[in-house]
């Protein structure tokens, strides 16, 4: 499975593109001030990424844009293959009645 993000924003130097996949890291200190965000996103992407055994990469120009790509190696499974878990499965029931709190400081993603 490939999976690619395309974006027509400010762009990435080179120089900074394997920086970009550390934590709390941003393309550079202006880009924290100008559009926010910890510099987690990637981060934690590039990790999942590697957890599935796939592989995260990125093409950017400056003043053009980025193109993210992740890959995965997963198979199709056919219908025949598949097992239907049962809805009292114990997989299901560990969240029963569980409560998530989402704390975040930007409104447009409390609205998500």
């Amino acid at each position: 499975m490939i999976i690619q993000v395309i974006d027509q924003g400010i762009g990435i130097p080179e120089e900074r593109l394997a920086a970009i996949f550390e934590a709390f890291t941003q393309a550079d200190d202006s880009t924290t001030r100008r559009y926010g965000g910890t510099g987690l996103g990637l981060a934690i992407t590039k990790e999942l990424t590697e957890l599935l055994k796939g592989t995260l990469s990125v093409k950017s120009t400056v003043g053009e844009g980025s193109v993210f790509t992740v890959t995965l190696p997963l198979t199709e499974v056919q219908e025949s293959e598949m097992q239907l878990m049962d809805a009292d499965s114990s997989k299901v029931q560990f969240a029963q009645g569980s409560r998530v709190l989402v704390v975040e400081d930007i409104q447009k993603n409390r609205e998500m």
